[in-house]
């Protein structure tokens, strides 16, 4: 009866010492504050991918068109981790959400970040046709090859005092909502959100603007979406077809690496953005918190194989990764995974 007896004390303590290897591992009902995330990511800051080693003509990642991500009339940020890992100078779309009539997209043009938005309409003097235009803040800053280089476009929703350089002046600072952008987490450049011409027919906004939402509904990583008009054959001459910047086309191949992209929806602050560029988002609160009702994407990009990535906001925007080759095929592409930014893990 004695070795029953402590037989049985014994078998609590195993209970719970299992339950807590299992809690370690992963996330169930009662073990964690993350109910999101099933398996615990042990590979923290490790990988990237190189979309400058493409197999095809350009390579590219995209989430499913469910669930909706809407970012139409509302404060957004986006945030990347960059590298130039070549001599050539860098071109192509990081992480998007835009298509030939709206949305916003981080980019990088001839080693510049950059950022966009753009809004439509219908003309009332070609009602067939949807008039845009697309509203751009430039960095003035010059990628360094292999260095890493974190950027954030927002679009900004409250007046802000930044030093007045560039496109922003007192008077772009001052209007509700403007676009701004950070590189590294410091401020370098501020921009308006309306009245452009576009090929002689004025944007007719009356005041700033936000961007709306294509129409897909989803994100892209490494290029802008390809237009769904019949005519857009050559995307580098059929105006059918998206282009943005007059260099950034519906098939540029971005010739970089990329890692840590995260879509908010909100305007992130420069002390947000400047706090969380070097950590990945944990599963602690403040301000790097990836529990945070405002994140809508988050791709670590830490998986290092095959052709998916993982959605850490919880929100289900998965990303598969293709490439497209010479003949405009789509083929299931197994990234190019490579050394990533090294940033902090969180948990």
């Amino acid at each position: 009866m004695k070795k029953i007896k402590q037989r049985n004390g014994r078998l609590p303590l195993l209970l719970i010492t299992a339950i807590l290897t299992l809690c370690a591992g992963f996330l169930i009902v009662g073990c964690g504050t993350d109910p999101v995330l099933k398996v615990k990511d042990v590979n923290k800051g490790a990988y990237a991918v190189d979309f400058n080693n493409c197999p095809g003509d350009y390579c590219y990642g995209n989430s499913a068109t469910d669930p909706i991500l809407d970012i139409s009339d509302k404060e957004i940020t986006f945030e990347a981790m960059v590298k130039k890992n070549t001599g050539t100078a860098v071109t192509g779309a990081v992480f998007s959400r835009l298509n030939t009539s709206s949305g916003a997209v981080l980019y990088v043009k001839d080693d510049e970040p950059t950022f966009a938005m753009r809004v439509g309409w219908i003309d009332a003097a070609n009602p067939d046709a949807t008039s845009t235009a697309s509203y751009i803040v430039g960095s003035n800053f010059t990628l360094v090859q292999d260095a890493w280089t974190h950027i954030a476009g927002v679009i900004a929703n409250t007046a802000h005092t930044h030093t007045a350089i560039l496109d922003c002046t007192t008077t772009v600072m001052a209007e509700t909502p403007h676009l701004d952008i950070y590189v590294n987490g410091d401020f370098k450049n501020c921009n308006t959100t309306w009245g452009y011409d576009v090929g002689g027919v004025t944007d007719p906004a009356t005041g700033p603007q936000y961007a709306d939402s294509p129409g897909s509904n989803k994100v892209y990583l490494g290029k802008i979406e390809d237009s769904t008009d019949a005519n857009c054959v050559d995307p580098t001459t059929d105006s059918e077809c998206n282009t943005l910047d007059s260099t950034i086309y519906q098939n540029t191949n971005l010739n970089a690496v990329v890692d840590e992209l995260r879509l908010w929806t909100t305007a992130r602050t420069a002390a947000q953005i400047s706090e969380c560029k070097d950590k990945e988002l944990g599963i602690s609160g403040g301000n790097c918190y990836r529990g945070d009702s405002n994140l809508a994407v988050y791709y670590r990009l830490n998986e290092g194989t095959a052709n998916l990535t993982t959605d850490f906001s919880g929100n289900g925007f998965g990303g598969t990764f293709y490439y497209t080759d010479s003949a405009g095929a789509e083929h299931s592409w197994d990234a190019s995974w490579v050394a990533g930014n090294g940033v902090t893990g969180a948990d």
